[in-house]
């Protein structure tokens, strides 16, 4: 089985830059009926990947509701900060698009099976070809 981790809010604090934890820290300071988003943001997203890895038959899930696959990780704490930074009303710029895109994708491709979580096991290198005329052994590119 992958590793599992615990996404809770000290987890994705510390995978913030500095500056953008001091910045949520800030914000929550000015807008204290706000403190609860951040623990239903990481939930929310926690349990859209659960729900999108449930969807292989092949995975096994960990039953801590509170816990993803480390292959997960980075994408999950992509959208967490995302939809905080959102909320909070930072700037986009292309770049940042460009990131939230495609961990909206990985998660997408979780839902439809294309992303196993335990690496299959490995087949002949692939292409391949059989040598003319040297020695005939099947050789990998």
């Amino acid at each position: 089985m992958s590793d599992w981790i615990t996404f809770d809010k000290d987890h994705v604090l510390d995978s913030m830059s500095v500056d953008l934890a001091q910045a949520y820290d800030w914000w929550v300071q000015a807008n204290p009926q706000k403190e609860a988003r951040f623990e239903q943001l990481i939930a929310a997203v926690v349990s859209e990947f659960r729900a999108a890895l449930g969807t292989n038959s092949r995975n096994v899930i960990d039953p801590d509701a509170g816990k993803l696959p480390m292959s997960c990780a980075r994408h999950a704490e992509l959208l967490i900060i995302s939809r905080l930074r959102f909320e909070m009303g930072q700037v986009f710029y292309d770049g940042d698009v460009q990131y939230i895109i495609r961990a909206e994708i990985f998660l997408r491709q979780l839902a439809v099976s294309r992303v196993p979580l335990e690496a299959e096991p490995a087949g002949p290198g692939n292409p391949t070809y059989v040598s003319q005329g040297l020695d005939g052994e099947e050789r990998s590119l």
